[in-house]
């Protein structure tokens, strides 16, 4: 049974490989979109939609003060929704839980940081991490910036998001890393086969091509190439700018499909 079983997954592997789609699209979209039609191609139920950017934006250290105007400026930009009057009433506290957001303030001599978590009023949960760091010469200087949305149920609005974040990020005038990942789900288990259709039918939306691939009893997972996404990586001497993993989970009887650019950043 082992050895037909490696059979199987070998041939499983070969498929994957063999299959081109270089054929020439005119509707291919490019990027986030990209990901997006990869993902609906594979009839997923959506789950979540993560999109994480990190951006050095000042090579000076920022005084704490400083970071609390930026962050305050960065509140409103994001259209966070206002924390609530600590002497309101319990009841009130209680049914406006949700809208409020939070800031972690950290202070040290090399290293001052805000930390901001709170919603929008689409209900999108944004995290932003505002850090400056210095060494003990003041020879290496450097504030970053992080910024963190998350969407729940609902994956359609990724334009939406990038172009928001991309224009908050624009007044800095710096390069910015990002990666997306959205997550999905189908009812049952999927057999192994069914598994690799669904990653082949997402290449075949996005001109993709296999780099690398893990198949096993519990994961099946498989590094992409496409030329419709800008950013990529290197694996070993290739590039891969798209990264599918998919994994059954038995206490809630669903399978579970994590599709990133350039990788998966979420625990899977």
């Amino acid at each position: 049974m082992k050895g037909l079983r490696k059979i199987f997954l070998v041939a499983l592997i070969i498929l994957l490989a063999i299959v081109n789609y270089a054929w020439a699209h005119t509707d291919v979209p490019k990027n986030e979109e990209a990901l997006l039609k990869a993902f609906d191609a594979t009839g997923a139920n959506p789950l979540q939609l993560n999109m994480n950017f990190n951006s050095k934006i000042s090579d000076k250290f920022m005084e704490i003060e400083e970071l609390k105007t930026l962050g305050i400026k960065l509140i409103q930009d994001f259209e966070l929704v206002e924390p609530i009057d600590n002497d309101s009433n319990t009841d009130e506290r209680s049914k406006d839980y949700e809208r409020i957001y939070d800031i972690d303030v950290t202070e040290l001599l090399d290293m001052n940081q805000i930390s901001i978590w709170g919603k929008d009023e689409e209900g999108r949960m944004i995290t932003i991490i505002l850090a400056s760091e210095k060494d003990s010469t003041d020879d290496f200087q450097q504030t970053t910036l992080f910024i963190d949305v998350t969407q729940n149920n609902k994956v359609d609005n990724i334009k939406y998001i990038r172009n928001k974040v991309d224009n908050i990020l624009s007044k800095f005038n710096s390069e910015t890393e990002i990666s997306t990942c959205i997550i999905g789900t189908f009812k049952g288990q999927l057999k192994s086969e069914e598994e690799i259709a669904k990653i082949s039918q997402a290449m075949g939306k996005i001109q993709g091509n296999k780099v690398e691939g893990l198949f096993d009893s519990s994961t099946t997972s498989v590094s992409i190439y496409t030329p419709n996404i800008d950013r990529y990586i290197f694996t070993g001497n290739n590039k891969m700018n798209l990264n599918v993993s998919m994994r059954y989970n038995e206490y809630e009887d669903k399978t579970y499909i994590w599709m990133g650019t350039p990788i998966i950043t979420t625990g899977y």
